[in-house]
């Protein structure tokens, strides 16, 4: 998803990326990962994505993904439950002998020392929902992206 109109084909900055783009010296495309959507947004390099597609070169991407990381409590519950998944592990084991991968996958993340959450923020838009629904009207119209009359009034509505 962009955040911003890409610059027209005839663009200084996007002939400039295209040469980039054709000697194989374009930057990376800064992206960062939305969970709640699910999507990549585009932070930085709109001109030089667009470049790069329309020379028919995959263009370098950066991600950026924010993680946080928890300690996990070394109390008697932790250790019970480190205990619970060793054995497990050798049923495990005993009765599917070629379930090597998936008993190791279980093993590390039962003795992990941190969790790892991603997360991503949402801040309150200024105006509410009326602005909201403005700048998803726009964006629509601007991208020329179609969609079912119905399946789009019930995105911009919201909940019933």
């Amino acid at each position: 998803m962009q955040l911003r109109a890409t610059s027209i084909e005839g663009d200084g900055r996007v002939k400039a990326w295209r040469k980039h783009a054709r000697d194989g010296t374009l930057p990376p495309v800064l992206l960062l990962y939305f969970a709640l959507v699910q999507k990549w947004l585009v932070v930085d390099g709109h001109d030089r994505l667009h470049a790069a597609l329309l020379e028919g070169r995959e263009p370098p991407l950066l991600g950026l993904w924010s993680v946080f990381e928890k300690p996990v409590p070394e109390d008697e519950g932790t250790r019970n439950r480190r205990t619970g998944s060793l054995l497990a592990a050798e049923v495990r084991l005993r009765s599917k002998p070629g379930d090597v991968e998936t008993v190791n996958q279980r093993l590390l993340r039962a003795h992990e020392r941190v969790h790892r959450l991603a997360v991503t923020r949402a801040f309150p838009l200024r105006g509410g929902a009326a602005t909201w629904k403005a700048e998803v009207t726009a964006w629509q119209k601007w991208s020329g992206v179609t969609v079912q009359p119905d399946d789009w009034e019930a995105f911009v509505s919201g909940p019933r």
